[in-house]
């Protein structure tokens, strides 16, 4: 009877890892991270406040969204009240949809880690409120010149498309126009779950209800994690 050759595992052809549902997002290389904040910088408006200065509130909304993993509703949602300094916590409670207050979209409140990238653009951003007389509790974070919640169609056509077209990065990704603003948030999670961060850490921060979600939802990076510990641990070796 004819038998098939025995091949040795390294010889086998790996089976491709899952894809990334498409609604989920995508992460965004750190080069193209770069690029766009680069942009935005660069594109920033001088301060009518602060003279000589640019008015950097587009930089520091991106900064203090890839740290903290906020959708662009919790981000235009977040006051003063919820960013606990002394505690390293910003409390993601509220959300701004079409104008109106709700919860975040899975219905739960959460509290985030304040990071370092995070409290250094909390801090600046509260001294660009207090130039303006708007940093007290009920005060958003991230708002217009008048301290009205941020118009998300405004906010893509006038801040986030421009600096992806002068970035060069208007057609990167998987989708026509490039990059989405949401993209910032799966790049949080999929560079937490790569830099080895605790299945816990990374729902409290994605806000996922369960677990359950996180693992299904970014399932294709932790794959790519396991294939890379494959070659830098080895549980099997014994001390000599």
């Amino acid at each position: 009877m004819f038998q098939r050759p025995h091949r040795p595992p390294a010889a086998r052809r790996p089976r491709s890892l899952p894809k990334a549902p498409v609604s989920a997002g995508q992460a965004i290389p750190e080069e193209h991270l770069v690029a766009i904040r680069a942009a935005l910088v660069a594109r920033a408006p001088s301060d009518p406040l602060r003279e000589g200065e640019r008015d950097m509130l587009a930089p520091l909304a991106f900064d203090l969204a890839l740290a903290a993993g906020l959708r662009l509703s919790e981000l235009i949602g977040l006051r003063w009240q919820a960013c606990d300094f002394e505690k390293a916590k910003v409390y993601v409670t509220e959300a701004i949809v079409l104008g109106k207050s709700k919860p975040p979209k899975s219905g739960l409140s959460r509290s985030v880690p304040m990071f370092d990238t995070a409290r250094v653009a909390l801090e600046e951003l509260a001294t660009r409120a207090f130039s303006r007389g708007r940093f007290g509790d009920e005060e958003f974070v991230v708002s217009t010149n008048k301290g009205t919640p941020l118009h998300p169609s405004n906010w893509n056509r006038r801040v986030w498309r421009p600096a992806l077209k002068e970035a060069g990065l208007d057609k990167a990704g998987l989708y026509k126009d490039g990059y989405r603003w949401h993209d910032l948030r799966h790049s949080t999670v999929t560079r937490l779950i790569a830099g080895g961060a605790d299945i816990a850490l990374v729902q409290a921060v994605a806000g996922h209800a369960n677990a359950s979600t996180t693992l299904d939802v970014y399932a294709h990076v932790n794959a790519k994690r396991l294939e890379d510990a494959a070659l830098e641990f080895d549980p099997g070796l014994t001390l000599s």
